[in-house]
Order: C-alpha cells, then structure tokens, then sequence
C-alpha cells in the first residue's frame, strides 16, 4: 500500500433545480483547470461538518442551511505523492447567492453535462453516480446514498 500523507477534504454537493455546482480549479493552484465540488481541506481540529461551512463561506459566500453527511471515499494520487480523503455532504439549501471568490470559475450542471467535463480523479466516480439522485429531492437522495443525519448550526 501506499505510504502517502492524506489530506483530509470536506466536498459539498450543492444542489438546485436538478443541477449541481460545480468549480474549476483556477490557474496557479494545483491541478489547475480540472473540475470539483465545493469545499477544501480540513484544518487540524476542525470538524468536516465546520471546514465545509468554512470553505463555502471563503469560496462562494454561501451559509448551508440545510445538509447531511453522505459518505468518505479515499483517492491516492500516486503521481502527486498524497491520498485525498474527502467527506462529501448533500447541501440543498444556502444563505445567498454562490458567487467564485478565489479566481474560479463555477457552473450549474446537469448530470449530462458534467458527463463530458474534466473533473478530478477523485471526483469522476461521484459525478457518474449524480444524474440518478440530482432528480431526487434531497431526503431520498440523502437516503439513496446512505448518508447520516447531520444537524447544521443556524446562520
């Protein structure tokens, strides 16, 4: 196995009107150019739950309401030299409107469009599962994906 550092990441799956938000990595950081969902690395003793607020607050000036923890998938980066842990939430409803803060550029897709996007390596697997739960509502697709209850503080 892989004797790599892990970054642990906090992702969310920002959904609307059937559509997901999605970002493309800006020129000047790493992996530049490729698309990925919301979010960013979790500082040392933070919660998932708190860097994924913190993260959607710096990247897009969004308040999650409403979400729930979906699931952690591990992706090795054997080129890079580093295993990407990422703890994915549903997030259906926000404070404001998400607007790219840091250089990126963002788009609401639709499962068939992200299908012929470049995105992440970690990302592909659940961008391939999105098209079937982005046309649930988000407690069955919350429920679909196995997720687990997950309160989030009020703004």
């Amino acid at each position: 196995m892989f004797n790599f550092p892990v970054l642990e990441v906090a992702a969310g799956i920002i959904l609307s009107q059937n559509k997901f938000l999605a970002a493309k990595r800006p020129s000047g950081k790493p992996m530049a150019g490729f698309w990925e969902f919301p979010g960013g690395k979790i500082r040392k003793g933070e919660s998932p739950f708190d860097a994924l607020c913190r993260e959607l607050e710096e990247e897009l000036g969004i308040k999650p309401l409403k979400g729930n923890y979906l699931f952690c998938r591990e992706h090795v980066y054997a080129e890079e030299g580093f295993i990407v842990r990422l703890h994915f939430f549903i997030v259906p409803q926000w404070i404001d409107e998400p607007q790219p803060r840091e250089g990126q550029e963002i788009a609401w897709l639709t499962p068939d469009q992200a299908a012929g996007m470049c995105f992440l390596p970690a990302d592909q697997e659940i961008v391939a599962k999105i098209g079937k739960f982005s046309r649930m509502d988000s407690k069955h697709a919350f429920e679909a994906w196995g997720g687990e209850n997950f309160h989030w503080p009020k703004p």
